[in-house]
């Protein structure tokens, strides 16, 4: 969803070609991330008008949305109140970068002094069905998603692209206030995402100190293990 506005007034916000994101920081932060061709457009297109959604997901309705490509073209004039980043779980897949912590879309996690992770999932079978329509109905479809089609065939390896994805998100637990997954198989059902203890790993008042959470964010080729909670499909 390319620079989705949720209310917020689109001038408070600089945008330059060029001129990546050094200055600011976010004070709020939602993610709302998953595979592609999960449904993160639609939810997010949805939420621009459905009140009732956005109660029950918890999002604030004034809040601007990009997407990790349009992050790296934000030069903001000064700090952010709130924003929304759609990620995408396989850009590194798509990319070309070793993990989500060699993504320099994912950078803008170390400027954010709280963060909400929302993480879209669904069926196998849905999720390859939803990928189909997608190709379907693109007269010229990208090399990226034909790519994708036969591999969304092995349930393995969507599965070891979420366990890749929460054991990076397990990075930012001391600025991270909700971690929840999204079942859209089930009316966007919220569900906390468990940790090894079985308990959310979140902490919605301390902050760790900037340094600490730019290495975070910027150690460019740092692998991030195996999570050792896997995701099931629906």
């Amino acid at each position: 969803m390319a620079g989705a506005n949720l209310g917020i007034p689109s001038r408070e916000l600089r945008w330059s070609r060029f001129e990546p994101f050094h200055d600011g920081n976010i004070r709020s932060l939602t993610v709302v991330a998953g595979p592609t061709a999960v449904g993160k457009t639609h939810l997010l297109q949805t939420l621009t008008t459905d009140r009732r959604l956005r109660e029950q997901l918890r999002i604030p309705s004034l809040t601007f949305t990009v997407t990790a490509g349009e992050f790296l073209k934000l030069g903001p004039s000064g700090p952010i109140e709130r924003l929304i980043l759609h990620y995408d779980i396989l850009r590194p897949f798509h990319r070309g970068f070793d993990s989500h912590t060699s993504d320099p879309g994912a950078a803008v996690l170390s400027r954010a002094e709280t963060i909400s992770f929302l993480t879209l999932r669904t069926s196998q079978a849905q999720l390859a069905a939803q990928l189909d329509r997608r190709l379907a109905l693109t007269e010229r479809p990208q090399r990226r998603l034909q790519t994708l089609r036969p591999l969304y065939d092995d349930e393995q390896f969507v599965a070891g692209w979420y366990e890749q994805w929460h054991a990076f998100v397990a990075q930012f637990g001391e600025v991270t206030t909700r971690n929840d997954i999204i079942d859209t198989n089930r009316g966007y059902h919220l569900t906390p995402y468990p940790t090894a203890t079985g308990t959310p790993a979140v902490n919605p008042h301390a902050r760790p100190p900037l340094a600490t959470r730019l290495t975070a964010g910027h150690s460019a080729r740092t692998e991030a293990g195996p999570g050792r909670v896997s995701l099931p499909w629906s």
